[in-house]
């Protein structure tokens, strides 16, 4: 995580830090081109600016119940590219926060791809 900054985020009903240099940036996303046989997780595709991305669900993915599209996500960066991640509201940079629990975007994505 850069040391100065991170990326606060409400997902699922808490408040979580999300590294910088796994997130790519914030947008606003409509509704999802939905995948048929996808799990609950995998809310569909978004295209944002001619790039397809899967769109997956918040709430799964930090282990509580499923949020849906919410309106707006975090795009965050993975080993196999770049996905959107829905978020709650609105997003902010910070100082670090001890207190926040850190989300590790692999393992959420991969959580709610399970879901």
């Amino acid at each position: 995580m850069t040391a100065d900054r991170q990326l606060v985020v409400p997902i699922g009903g808490g408040t979580w830090a999300v590294p910088l240099d796994a997130a790519r940036e914030v947008v606003a996303v409509g509704d999802p081109i939905p995948l048929p046989a996808a799990p609950a997780g995998l809310l569909g595709l978004v295209n944002l600016r001619g790039e397809v991305l899967p769109l997956f669900d918040g709430g799964l993915a930090v282990g509580g119940p499923a949020t849906g599209v919410t309106g707006m996500a975090v795009v965050v960066l993975l080993a196999a590219g770049a996905a959107a991640l829905a978020v709650d509201g609105v997003c902010r940079l910070t100082a670090p926060d001890p207190s926040l629990p850190v989300l590790d975007v692999e393992a959420a994505i991969s959580a709610a791809a399970r879901r």
